[in-house]
């Protein structure tokens, strides 16, 4: 049998040969032979082999414990005991949700990830855990599904520092769990560092607490849970943010009517704005912004909204032309004028229901050689031609690529090079024309 040593409490397994006790007998002398052959034993023999097996088993388990007690050794040697605990913070924040996962509607908080299971680790991990408050930051809240307890945001909101509030309220769930939820937060308003909020009725009246409460808040994104929400039709505005100084970033979606948010009397720092608003708002709005310089992409439904636009680092413009209704030189030159006025180098143009006349289109290419990339969208097939002998002949050094979002007719061809293609255009297929060194190639894809 095994041997502990009464120092180390280790265990010492005896060989193999001491599974027998005594001198060998007839019985041990055919144990070999039955181990290798299907003769069965006599019953003298099946009690000796039961005996064997009882010792070996036991001799299992001690080996059991004692593969433990090696294991319990090695984790004094693991490299993690001797991790800094700043290293130990860098890498807990690595298994945050990121800000895509949180966004996502199915997304839904659990105890058992980060950062609560960073707790049940050790007595280390979880000191260094529950001590870094940027760990216990987003508190998101979901009536979806199954509301968080009290006691456990409250757990939160006490290891956190700035908070970061994602809720989601629900027009269609019990209003008294939400209430008792947004209350809770909004006593630690001051701390608000970004609001993620989907309104509801019951919620509405609620806001009015926040005034003056919000000195921290740089983010706010509001929307309604669903787009009938009879209490849209009763809110005239929402007056909450109105003295919160350090908001830089605003986003608001109503889809069933614009309403109405009030922003800082002086909304100087404000660098970024979303709102489902009417075109007179947006012109309210844009003289009173002057540090919206960050807008990198633009989508303007209408060329007469560039005329109000300053744009310095403006890198992709889409714009509706709207061919049947604008004069094509009023889109050519809305264009030349927003790209000369914000002196920014774009690099990507989409024209939407361009004019039969490519004149404009093409004047804007030489103009502006910085454009590398074309894309248009409902346009009339007969255009291509004369879009694709332009980028032919152009004087431009800069490879352009033109993509034509409406496929082209079932049998339509286009000479390029002197090469005659003919694209098999699937219902959502997409043709993508390119141009290297004035030599035009053609690629086709359909699905």
């Amino acid at each position: 049998m095994a041997v502990r040593y009464t120092e180390c409490g280790a265990l010492t397994i005896p060989k193999s040969q001491e599974l027998d006790s005594g001198a060998p007998t007839d019985l041990e002398a055919r144990h070999p032979l039955l181990m290798n052959s299907n003769e069965p034993p006599q019953d003298s023999e099946r009690a000796h082999v039961r005996q064997v097996v009882s010792k070996a088993d036991a001799l299992l388990r001690e080996r059991t414990v004692l593969s433990e007690y090696r294991t319990k050794n090695v984790r004094i040697l693991s490299p993690l005991r001797r991790v800094p605990p700043e290293i130990l913070d860098e890498i807990f924040s690595w298994s945050l949700p990121t800000d895509e996962q949180v966004k996502v509607p199915a997304y839904r908080p659990n105890p058992k990830n980060s950062p609560w299971v960073l707790t049940w680790v050790s007595s280390r991990w979880r000191a260094i855990s529950v001590s870094t408050h940027s760990l216990w930051s987003l508190i998101h809240v979901d009536a979806a599904g199954s509301l968080h307890s009290l006691s456990m945001i409250q757990t939160q909101v006490q290891r956190a520092r700035g908070l970061k509030i994602h809720f989601h309220g629900r027009q269609k769930r019990n209003a008294a769990p939400q209430i008792q939820l947004f209350r809770f937060l909004s006593e630690h308003a001051n701390r608000w560092e970004e609001l993620y909020l989907c309104l509801t009725g019951a919620l509405v009246p609620l806001l009015k607490s926040l005034r003056g409460q919000l000195p921290a808040l740089r983010r706010i994104w509001l929307e309604w849970d669903t787009r009938e929400s009879p209490s849209q039709t009763t809110v005239d505005s929402i007056e909450c943010f109105e003295e919160a100084p350090s908001l830089v970033d605003v986003g608001v979606y109503s889809e069933r009517r614009f309403i109405p948010v009030k922003l800082p009397t002086h909304p100087n720092h404000i660098t970024r704005y979303d709102l489902d608003a009417s075109w007179e708002t947006h012109t309210r709005l844009l003289p009173l912004l002057p540090t919206l310089v960050e807008a990198r992409r633009l989508y303007a439904s209408d060329v007469i909204m560039l005329n109000y636009l300053k744009a310095p680092a403006m890198e992709e413009l889409a714009v509706d032309v709207q061919a049947d209704n604008v004069d094509p030189d009023l889109y050519r030159q809305g264009i030349s004028a927003f790209i000369h006025r914000s002196s920014c180098t774009l690099r990507r143009l989409c024209l939407k229901r361009p004019p039969r006349d490519t004149e404009p289109m093409t004047v804007l290419l030489d103009h502006y050689p910085s454009i590398v990339q074309l894309l248009i969208v409902d346009a009339d097939a007969n255009n291509v031609f004369d879009i694709l002998t332009h980028g032919e002949s152009s004087d431009s050094t800069s490879p352009m690529r033109v993509h034509l979002l409406r496929p082209l007719p079932q049998n339509a061809g286009i000479a390029v090079s002197g090469v005659k293609l003919f694209p098999q255009v699937g219902h959502n297929a997409g043709s993508v024309i390119s141009q290297s060194g004035g030599a035009l190639q053609a690629l086709f894809s359909s699905d």
